[in-house]
């Protein structure tokens, strides 16, 4: 690829996008979302879906708990998406933790899995 385009902020992003989806680095991904240069988010818009899945996944592997504002936030949702993940997810709350709403790791991907054929 010829340095002009390289130089060239969207295609600094795209390169940038790439290279975290292949690396599995959700957290740089959606920090690149609020950046979007250009009609770029529509690109986005594309595939943002099925990374915010594989990185919820990844979540629930990784946590036994995890309050809901970090998912939101780390994941970027934006308006009603959140309320649309959540009850593709299956997501379950924990009884503990009354000050916030906490996401039960263990559950939802018990759950998640037991709905796997509806999805």
């Amino acid at each position: 690829m010829p340095q002009v385009l390289k130089e060239d902020p969207a295609v600094k992003h795209a390169l940038q996008c790439r290279t975290f989806v292949m690396g599995g680095d959700y957290i740089g991904l959606f920090r690149l979302y609020n950046s979007v240069p250009n009609l770029g988010g529509y690109l986005f818009d594309a595939f943002a879906l099925r990374e915010r899945r594989r990185a919820f996944r990844v979540m629930l592997v990784a946590y036994q708990s995890i309050p809901q504002r970090h998912v939101i936030d780390v994941l970027a949702f934006y308006g009603n998406e959140w309320a649309e993940f959540e009850k593709d997810n299956h997501i379950v709350y924990s009884a503990k933790h009354k000050s916030e709403p906490t996401i039960d790791c263990k559950l939802t991907a018990q759950k998640r899995l037991e709905n796997r054929d509806e999805d």
